[in-house]
């Protein structure tokens, strides 16, 4: 498969996802954890802080 065709159907398939499925993929990617704060065993904890800080402001 070539990569144009890996691109289109990576982009079809975002398309069709929900806010749900978003959250989950974000999930078992370690990217935000169960708060929807950034994992902090991946961020630094100025990325973490600042995160926290976004969300309740938000």
């Amino acid at each position: 498969m070539s990569i144009i065709e890996l691109m289109r159907k990576a982009k079809k398939s975002a398309s069709k996802r929900t806010r749900q499925d978003r959250k989950i993929l974000l999930l078992d990617a370690h990217i935000l954890d169960t708060n929807g704060n950034y994992d902090s065993a991946y961020f630094s904890k100025s990325t973490v802080q600042r995160s926290k800080a976004i969300k309740i402001t938000a």
